[in-house]
């Protein structure tokens, strides 16, 4: 068995070639990963001290004024607010589980099912923290929503450790 060895010269070129190829938009998509909500504390009403809770006294300059007594109404008087943190992560996608897997029929695609997305490897823990992944958010109106299926994949190619491939489940 033969061992092809490769200068590093052009590995360099074939790395920049799939990272134009991912990143400048010819083949890269951007993805929107969604990561589990984070507590905030409450723009609009002081915390009690004694309770940790609202005071439910409204905090001058907040954007929902409110009288005092009443619940203060953007965090209904817990004080605390779930923030759903989001990022942006470019990743090529495939949408034709065929390519990918023997198990479906050649140039089978199904909108419900399975999609295959590569990404560089520095965006790899994005991917791992995430709670699920939207795809075409940029046109506004129809937003297809992803849940990782398994752990990501590093496969070694000509650039060892560059890209990973992970498998997405639509919710």
């Amino acid at each position: 068995m033969a061992i092809i060895s490769l200068s590093d010269s052009f590995k360099n070129t074939v790395r920049q070639a799939m990272d134009d190829i991912l990143t400048v938009g010819v083949a890269g998509k951007i993805c929107k990963v969604f990561y589990p909500p984070t507590q905030t504390g409450c723009i609009n009403c002081t915390v009690s001290p004694v309770s940790g809770r609202s005071s439910n006294i409204y905090l001058h300059g907040g954007p929902m004024p409110f009288n005092s007594g009443q619940t203060c109404p953007l965090c209904n008087g817990n004080y605390f607010k779930a923030v759903e943190v989001s990022e942006d992560v470019t990743m090529t996608i495939n949408w034709e589980p065929s390519k990918f897997s023997n198990g479906f029929p050649a140039d089978y695609r199904n909108n419900d099912g399975v999609i295959m997305t590569r990404g560089v490897s520095a965006d790899l823990q994005k991917i791992l923290n995430c709670s699920y992944m939207e795809t075409f958010s940029e046109v506004g109106f129809s937003h297809y929503r992803f849940k990782l299926v398994g752990e990501p994949i590093m496969a070694n190619q000509l650039i060892e450790g560059r890209y990973f491939w992970c498998y997405w489940k639509r919710i």
